[in-house]
Protein backbone atom coordinates (compact mmCIF):
# COMPACT_ATOMS: atom_id res chain seq x y z
CA UNK A 1 0.00 0.00 0.00
CA UNK A 2 1.24 3.10 -0.46
CA UNK A 3 2.97 4.71 2.74
CA UNK A 4 1.11 7.98 2.73
CA UNK A 5 -2.52 6.85 1.89
CA UNK A 6 -2.19 4.37 5.13
CA UNK A 7 -0.41 7.58 6.86
CA UNK A 8 -3.87 9.83 6.30
CA UNK A 9 -6.52 9.71 9.20
CA UNK A 10 -8.55 9.94 6.56
CA UNK A 11 -7.83 8.92 3.40
CA UNK A 12 -9.54 10.56 0.07
CA UNK A 13 -11.57 7.85 -1.89
CA UNK A 14 -9.95 9.24 -5.17
CA UNK A 15 -6.44 8.53 -3.80
CA UNK A 16 -7.80 4.95 -3.01
CA UNK A 17 -9.25 4.58 -6.28
CA UNK A 18 -6.29 5.58 -7.99
CA UNK A 19 -4.14 3.15 -6.12
CA UNK A 20 -6.53 0.02 -6.90
CA UNK A 21 -5.86 1.05 -10.51
CA UNK A 22 -2.39 1.19 -9.91
CA UNK A 23 -2.04 -1.95 -8.01
CA UNK A 24 -4.22 -3.65 -10.52
CA UNK A 25 -1.45 -2.68 -13.32
CA UNK A 26 1.00 -4.09 -11.53
CA UNK A 27 -0.21 -7.96 -11.03
CA UNK A 28 -1.12 -7.31 -14.94
CA UNK A 29 2.45 -6.95 -15.10
CA UNK A 30 3.53 -9.39 -13.00
CA UNK A 31 5.18 -6.78 -10.53
CA UNK A 32 6.77 -8.84 -7.50
CA UNK A 33 5.46 -6.07 -4.96
CA UNK A 34 1.87 -6.23 -6.52
CA UNK A 35 1.85 -10.03 -6.44
CA UNK A 36 3.50 -10.27 -2.73
CA UNK A 37 0.29 -7.49 -1.61
CA UNK A 38 -2.16 -10.03 -3.49
CA UNK A 39 -0.68 -13.14 -1.84
CA UNK A 40 -0.78 -11.26 1.39
CA UNK A 41 -4.64 -11.77 1.31
CA UNK A 42 -5.42 -14.63 -0.89
CA UNK A 43 -2.14 -17.56 -0.61
CA UNK A 44 -3.85 -20.29 -2.26
CA UNK A 45 -5.27 -18.39 -5.19
CA UNK A 46 -3.60 -18.22 -8.84
CA UNK A 47 -4.59 -14.88 -10.32
CA UNK A 48 -5.46 -16.41 -14.09
CA UNK A 49 -6.28 -12.83 -15.15
CA UNK A 50 -6.23 -9.93 -12.38
CA UNK A 51 -9.05 -7.41 -12.31
CA UNK A 52 -9.82 -4.21 -10.80
CA UNK A 53 -12.10 -6.51 -8.10
CA UNK A 54 -9.33 -7.98 -7.16
CA UNK A 55 -7.31 -4.96 -6.48
CA UNK A 56 -9.76 -3.58 -4.77
CA UNK A 57 -10.40 -6.51 -2.51
CA UNK A 58 -6.79 -6.43 -1.57
CA UNK A 59 -6.81 -2.64 -0.75
CA UNK A 60 -9.55 -2.78 1.43
CA UNK A 61 -8.02 -5.62 3.38
CA UNK A 62 -4.90 -3.80 3.26
CA UNK A 63 -6.93 -1.35 5.25
CA UNK A 64 -8.86 -3.60 7.72
CA UNK A 65 -12.06 -4.05 5.83
CA UNK A 66 -13.82 -7.47 4.65
CA UNK A 67 -14.87 -5.30 1.19
CA UNK A 68 -14.03 -2.71 -1.28
CA UNK A 69 -17.57 -1.35 -0.88
CA UNK A 70 -17.24 -1.53 3.10
CA UNK A 71 -13.97 0.40 3.05
CA UNK A 72 -15.59 3.29 0.76
CA UNK A 73 -18.63 3.87 2.87
CA UNK A 74 -17.01 4.13 5.80
CA UNK A 75 -14.86 6.76 3.69
CA UNK A 76 -17.64 8.50 2.80
CA UNK A 77 -19.14 8.61 6.05
CA UNK A 78 -16.54 11.62 6.60
CA UNK A 79 -14.93 10.06 10.21
CA UNK A 80 -11.27 10.15 10.28
CA UNK A 81 -10.34 6.52 9.66
CA UNK A 82 -10.47 3.66 12.17
CA UNK A 83 -10.39 0.36 10.85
Amino acid sequence: MDDTLSSQPRPNPEDIKKEAQKLLHGLKQGDAAALRRYQAFQPWVRIPEPSLEDARYIIAGEFGYASWRELMKYLDSGRSFNP
